[in-house]
């Protein structure tokens, strides 16, 4: 009976999906994995080829993380330099959380910018949970009312983190934006499979 049950284990170890593989929506909100929890000096990004969490070569020489930066998993970007997917990347207002926490959010904005000459997206969400988040928004124009200063401290910090001056902020946009472009994101479902 103990072999069964530690082969039982096992197999249900084996199949635990990755986190990027993860539904990119839960029961009332998008998934969010945190990679770097905010107030860190030095960015976190997860490997889904090692399937961990490993500090980013760079030490930023500027403030540290004003909230905690993740992905959506399940979602995939083109990404023009490697040639490779990436997944959409979350800007999460809240407490710090640690790296590797999945929580539901609710997208409030994004943020659209230049990166390098490479036009790029960071949709910014809260916490479905309110113990933790730290502002209480439900939309951009919470942002923008009830917490003046925020949008500009971000855009701040977007442009100087890397001391490179090759960050422009083109525009904002709303949370019905950020959504569509999560939903866009998603990988298309084969019609063919449905008729299984």
């Amino acid at each position: 009976m103990y072999k069964i049950a530690i082969l039982l284990l096992t197999l249900s170890a084996c199949s635990t999906p990755a986190l990027h593989e993860l539904p990119a929506k839960g029961e009332h909100g998008v998934i969010a994995v945190v990679e770097t929890p905010a107030g860190s000096a030095v960015a976190v990004r997860y490997h889904p080829v090692e399937q961990r969490f490993l500090p980013d070569s760079s030490k930023l020489d500027y403030l540290p993380f004003p909230c905690n930066w993740g992905f959506v998993p399940s979602t995939r970007i083109p990404h023009r330099r490697t040639g490779g997917f990436a997944p959409v990347e979350l800007l999460i207002l809240g407490q710090p959380l640690e790296s590797g926490r999945k929580l539901e959010v609710r997208p409030v904005a994004a943020v659209v910018l230049s990166e390098n000459g490479r036009r790029k997206v960071l949709v910014l969400a809260t916490p479905l949970d309110a113990a933790l988040g730290s502002l209480s928004v439900r939309d951009f124009p919470d942002l923008l009312i009830g917490y003046p200063g925020v949008k500009e401290g971000l855009e701040l910090w977007l442009r100087q983190k890397d001391h490179n001056g090759q960050v422009e902020i083109l525009d904002w946009k709303d949370g019905n934006f950020a959504m569509r472009f999560i939903e866009a994101s998603l990988p298309k479902k084969n019609p063919k499979q449905n008729n299984k």
